[in-house]
């Protein structure tokens, strides 16, 4: 299992994808500081001071999730994934293996990115009399709330990857699930709630509809549904 998480981690690292990602987030965090700073006025609650590094919380899911799914059914595409079969036809240990290397990779990113909004952030907010309210409790919400987001969503990109086999067709289904979601949302709001997109600004505090526990577990329950489908039902079809 070790070899297969370096191996995972090796190619994390030389996709040229993952560097597009990081610069990707890197920007959007630069625009929500920039926005949202140069708007914070004394008006502004603690709690809405937050949303800014919320948002960025949401924003790196959307990235972790489209950039494992990508890397997940390239291999398909590129046909490495029939080479890494053979070195290891254990293939729920290969599935494992990405879902860890993934979840590790994207729990880091994630709590990197909300760190240095709130590391650049803070201090302006400071200079204007403002404050982000961040006690023990707050960041320790906080960063749950982003660490969870993060390592359940790179999971699901994984299974979205490994199941799809495409890498434009995962991307397409990912961000058509959440238009989808968003479409159904409003037209009929409340059971949209329970929508995996709509749990994750529950669990990160964007939103209350549900409360962050319950949506925690919800969410948790319905990742590993989708990597118990995803073992018995498309891992052992041909790759060829």
């Amino acid at each position: 299992m070790t070899a297969l998480v370096r191996s995972e981690l090796l190619k994390l690292r030389t996709l040229r994808s993952t560097g597009f990602v990081l610069l990707g987030l890197l920007g959007i965090v630069g625009i929500t500081l920039i926005a949202s700073i140069s708007e914070a006025e004394a008006s502004n609650t603690p709690a809405e001071l937050r949303d800014p590094l919320l948002l960025i919380g949401y924003v790196t899911a959307l990235f972790l999730v489209a950039m494992a799914a990508n890397a997940s059914a390239g291999e398909f595409r590129h046909r490495t994934i029939s080479q890494r079969f053979l070195c290891n036809p254990a293939r729920g240990r290969v599935l494992v293996a990405k879902m860890v290397t993934y979840a590790v990779a994207g729990a880091i990113v994630a709590v990197a990115m909300v760190g240095l909004a709130i590391a650049v952030s803070d201090p302006v907010l400071v200079s204007k009399d403002l404050s982000l309210g961040l006690g023990g409790i707050e960041l320790a919400r906080m960063a749950g709330g982003v660490v969870i987001g993060a390592v359940v969503f790179a999971i699901l990109g994984v299974v979205v990857g490994m199941v799809s086999r495409n890498p434009t067709t995962a991307v397409v289904a990912i961000f058509g699930l959440l238009l989808a979601e968003l479409l159904i949302g409003s037209l009929i709001g409340g059971p949209t709630n329970y929508f995996p997109f709509a749990l994750l600004q529950s669990v990160l505090g964007l939103t209350d509809h549900t409360p962050w526990g319950l949506a925690a577990l919800i969410l948790a329950a319905v990742t590993v549904a989708s990597v118990v489908a995803a073992w018995r039902l498309f891992l052992w079809r041909d790759v060829t």
